[in-house]
């Protein structure tokens, strides 16, 4: 049986009308890389994020590029081997992008 999913782009979602989303779980079957060039600032939308970042394409896993990609926009590593990235905003976080005001410490 086939079922038509409509797609949409990452940065075509309206954060404010879903509510708070503070994890991206991606696992794009190797072209990860390619979405989080496409949403730029969006991804300061979120305080954590989980992809799969394995060998489905070219049998050579995008950690590398996925990583680097999200270190642009605040990100840094909490678990990075290769095939997943488990990555966490370096700032304060809030809902909806931007700095929560708060003090860490």
């Amino acid at each position: 049986e086939k079922a038509m999913v409509p797609r949409m782009r990452l940065q075509d979602i309206d954060f404010a009308e879903l509510g708070p989303c503070p994890l991206l779980k991606m696992d794009a079957e190797g072209y990860e890389p390619e979405i989080l060039v496409g949403a730029g600032p969006k991804l300061r939308e979120f305080a954590l994020a989980v992809v799969d970042s394995g060998p489905e394409r070219y049998r050579s896993p995008t950690t590398t590029d996925v990583m680097s990609r999200f270190t642009r926009w605040g990100f840094e590593a909490y678990e990075w081997k290769p095939g997943i990235v488990h990555a966490i905003r370096d700032d304060d976080w809030s809902p909806l992008g931007g700095k929560s005001g708060s003090s860490k410490g």
